[in-house]
């Protein structure tokens, strides 16, 4: 029960277990990405942002924003979570919540499209539309969510 309690809010370690606080900042790394810089890990990598400096600061003040680009691997077999989520096939359809990545994308489109193995020529083309109908209609909906 307390599991579910902290459950995704990683964020405020520092006030739900000071003790493991404490044991993960003592074995942090704090790397200083510039422009194209890419990082590979695992998807447990447990990870943060730390706080802006002043040279980043002055850059932001500028009105830009940050722009990043998050890519992820994984197996089609695997299953969203069940519930709640701010994943964007959960927003725009919660029956997809505890679906497998593949039956979300044979029902509702490419939100996870297949890189391994190479799809056949007419399924890639199918799979480029889909992406193309996601980044143009489906994403910026779900950000009005």
């Amino acid at each position: 029960a307390k599991l579910m309690k902290t459950f995704g809010k990683t964020c405020e370690m520092a006030t739900l277990n000071r003790e493991v606080n404490d044991q993960i900042e003592s074995s942090k790394l704090v790397l200083d990405y510039q422009p194209g810089d890419c990082l590979f890990c695992h998807r447990w990598l447990f990870h943060r942002s730390v706080p802006i400096n002043q040279e980043g600061l002055k850059h932001y003040n500028d009105g830009s924003t940050l722009k990043r680009y998050t890519i992820r691997y994984e197996r089609g077999t695997a299953r969203l979570m069940q519930g709640i989520s701010l994943e964007p096939c959960i927003l725009m359809n919660p029956d997809n919540s505890g679906k497998s990545l593949d039956e979300v994308c044979k029902h509702d489109g490419p939100f996870y499209p297949q890189c391994w193995p190479p799809l056949e020529e007419d399924a890639s083309r199918a799979q480029e539309s889909g992406l193309e109908i996601l980044a143009r209609e489906i994403l910026p909906a779900a950000q009005t969510k």
